[in-house]
């Protein structure tokens, strides 16, 4: 890092933990975009994570945040600064050994950005364009189909249309739920019909170019993403998304390569997820998982860059990311946790509703080995909403429980030996069934805070721990950025705690 000398008075304060932890969030927030030093941008990356919980929280909860958030940025040493911050009448904060970022992503660079006009169009019902010389407006319409101007076009009937350019003419490619169409609207002829997914339904597209080439991305509803070049329409790549239904599909420019933000919906209901992949689109593959807001994300050019917009006003930056680490946690909300010891090694196991089950090194946090698919053979059976350790016959089982939208109740058994699904002929009393319980459960152990049994409860986003003989005496509140759904003490007395897909571990001492 340059010399404070050297530093401008915005990297100046953002450096500082002190003036992190204590001043107004208004005037944090105005300084963020100036960080130009390294250390600036990577404190202002920290503080934009919970930049929407700051403001209403005091000092000490946002002490508390800014280590959480900095330990999710493998930032260790800022967390500890941060963590060390004395405050007037504040107990002292507790440490964060270690924090999962599946919820933090530093591209994200600000959560009210000022509407601005998308860098490339993408699919509508309705769309200007030009045909020699004049202006002309395309729309889809439900019975006729694709109109130029008044004047029918022969043809499917699509949903959303888009202009573009091929070959040096005017032309528009439409589509419905099946079938994708590219039209000449120089002749006004059906130029070439596709069928990119046989019997699976095109649920999402839109139009990138690769190698001076216009190319068809599409998504189909089980999942596949693909590029077909045009005119023709022959296949260029195609790949299995994580998710289903991929509806949103917005192409953009990175580093100056071809990538795009690709997000399913619930292939259930239909809802859209607030979670999305980033593609490389040239090779074709997956580079990077996020939580995002997903709706009407649109590119925008700030400074010469392609950036996203979502609807809601966040802006991501994906191309001047700070230098930070991230130790990625579940895809979906953690429900249960528990501790034990595998070939001598403490180890953190965590199940949610992404239907895995992960086991981690309980030092570091780091993963060990894939997590296990959880997912029910039958039935609609939610993720790991309990789970347990055991020992039987010598070897250490996990036992996880989940339940149907009937609140059935199913438990099942894994060897974690083997790391496979391994069903007992015979639990230990109390393991063979569960009551789901409350999403917020007290939870009393002993040996958290030097030896004295203690009580820690979870409501919301916060967590209070308490003597266990004194319940109305609060030792301790930690703050997180979203709601606890799971606790489990270790036996060093440390606390593991789940919010949201993510987890840390807090030492008191």
């Amino acid at each position: 890092m340059p010399g404070m000398s050297q530093l401008t008075p915005a990297d100046r304060a953002l450096t500082d933990p002190r003036f992190l932890v204590t001043a107004d969030p208004a005037e944090v927030l105005t300084l963020l975009p100036s960080a130009a030093a390294p250390e600036a941008r990577v404190a202002a990356a920290v503080y934009r994570v919970s930049a929407g919980v700051h403001g209403s929280a005091d000092p000490a909860a946002r002490r508390q945040l800014l280590a959480l958030d900095a330990a999710r940025f493998g930032q260790h040493r800022l967390s500890d600064r941060l963590a060390a911050v004395a405050l007037p009448a504040a107990p002292a904060a507790w440490r964060v050994v270690w924090a999962t970022s599946t919820a933090a992503h530093p591209a994200l660079v600000a959560t009210d950005a000022p509407d601005l006009p998308p860098s490339r169009p993408a699919p509508a019902e309705t769309a200007a364009t030009t045909v020699d010389g004049r202006p002309r407006t395309l729309r889809c319409d439900p019975v006729s189909g694709l109109r130029l101007d008044e004047e029918p076009l022969p043809g499917l009937a699509p949903d959303t249309v888009l202009p573009l350019t091929v070959e040096g003419r005017p032309h528009a490619l439409a589509a419905d739920e099946k079938r994708a169409a590219l039209w000449d609207l120089t002749s006004h002829q059906l130029a070439s019909e596709y069928l990119p997914f046989g019997d699976d339904d095109l649920t999402g597209w839109a139009v990138t170019e690769l190698d001076g080439q216009p190319h068809l991305l599409a998504g189909s509803f089980g999942g596949t993403l693909a590029l077909f070049r045009l005119p023709g329409g022959k296949l260029r790549a195609s790949a299995r998304s994580e998710y289903r239904e991929l509806r949103l599909l917005v192409p953009f420019a990175l580093h100056g390569r071809p990538h795009a933000l690709v997000a399913g919906c619930d292939p259930y209901v239909g809802e859209r997820l607030e979670r999305a992949e980033l593609w490389s689109l040239a090779p074709l593959r997956p580079v990077d998982h996020l939580l995002i807001d997903t709706s009407a994300v649109l590119p925008v050019a700030v400074d010469g860059r392609e950036l996203l917009r979502t609807g809601g006003g966040q802006l991501w930056d994906f191309a001047e990311l700070p230098p930070v680490q991230r130790l990625l946690g579940h895809r979906e909300a953690v429900r249960a946790l528990a501790v034990t010891t595998l070939d001598g090694r403490p180890v953190v196991l965590s199940g949610g509703d992404d239907q895995s089950l992960r086991l981690r090194d309980l030092a570091t946090g780091a993963l060990l080995g894939s997590p296990l698919a959880t997912v029910h053979p039958s039935g609609d059976w939610t993720g790991i909403v309990s789970l347990t350790c055991i020992e039987a016959d010598g070897r250490p089982y996990a036992v996880t429980g989940h339940t149907d939208s009937y609140l059935n109740t199913s438990v099942r058994t894994w060897d974690l030996t083997t790391r496979t699904e391994a069903p007992l002929t015979e639990l230990p009393p109390g393991e063979d069934d569960f009551t789901p319980v409350d999403e917020d459960p007290p939870i009393t152990a002993t040996d958290l805070l030097h030896g004295r049994s203690a009580l820690v409860a979870a409501t919301g986003s916060r967590v209070q721990i308490h003597p266990a003989d004194a319940p109305d005496l609060a030792l301790a509140q930690l703050a997180f950025p979203a709601r606890v759904t799971a606790l489990a003490l270790t036996p060093s007395g440390r606390l593991l705690v789940a919010f949201g897909p993510d987890l840390a571990l807090l030492d008191p001492r």
